[in-house]
């Protein structure tokens, strides 16, 4: 965690090198109360300082990146392009929605790499985070293999906990067997359906599918994970179209 450190001088009005009533010193203001006792209160900037540390450390655990196109990312300025605007409006309304409605949301991203699918899930996930929602972000293939586990490596198990008990889970590079190290014997099935099942189904908490590839391509893995995902997501299988340039410093698809 970075130190705090509070330069402003010649730019902050109250800033000052020593603890000076009704000054700032170091992100402190010292002051007298009508009962004329001395009191310390937090200055905005330090207030601000402390806020930012607190969602650095959240997004970490959320397993979001916490670059400054991540950090700074303003949908409604951000957003590249025009042909998946009814897409994106659907996600600021699972946002603005999500206490009331999201937990019983399921969706599912897909569209061609680069279409920004990725970096509107961070947004995403930023945004609950905020929000004080437990967030977690992880690759499919990843996640099969934490589940295949017979014994956990060095912090696997509190990674199955949080994936079991976020409020909203972001699975990236979702049924793509160009991503996924799959089996022909299928051996990995039993292990993603019986997790998707009882998240989904049992715990009906909010899961997000991004994909390169269309819901349809379920069926490569089993008919009945296609219905279950189909069934799920129906309302909310959500394609983007839009290509981000490649001069743009951002978050790509994976």
């Amino acid at each position: 965690m970075s130190k705090f450190n509070c330069n402003q001088k010649g730019r902050c009005p109250k800033y000052n090198t020593n603890p000076i009533e009704g000054h700032c010193f170091n992100g402190y203001i010292y002051y007298e109360d009508k009962d004329k006792n001395e009191v310390v209160k937090k200055c905005d900037r330090l207030k601000k300082y402390i806020e930012s540390q607190q969602l650095n450390i959240r997004l970490k655990k959320a397993s979001i990146p916490r670059s400054d196109f991540v950090l700074n990312y303003d949908i409604d300025k951000s957003y590249f392009g025009e042909e998946s605007i009814g897409s994106v409006s659907v996600i600021k309304s699972y946002i603005l929605n999500f206490k009331e409605l999201g937990f019983e949301k399921h969706m599912y991203f897909h569209g061609v790499p680069s279409t920004q699918k990725t970096t509107l899930a961070f947004y995403i996930g930023r945004e609950l985070t905020k929000k004080g929602f437990k967030v977690k972000y992880i690759l499919m293939d990843f996640l099969i293999k934490i589940l295949m586990s017979e014994k956990f490596e060095d912090g696997q198990a509190e990674i199955i906990k949080q994936v079991i008990d976020a409020d909203c889970l972001i699975i990236d590079e979702s049924f793509d067997k160009q991503k996924i190290n799959w089996y022909k014997s299928d051996y990995q099935l039993s292990f993603i359906d019986s997790f998707l099942r009882t998240r989904l189904d049992q715990f009906n908490r909010s899961t997000i599918f991004i994909s390169n590839k269309m819901v349809e391509n379920v069926k490569e893995f089993s008919n009945n994970l296609f219905n279950f995902i189909e069934r799920n997501t129906l309302d909310h299988q959500l394609e983007f179209k839009d290509i981000l340039n490649n001069n743009f410093n951002a978050v790509k698809d994976m």
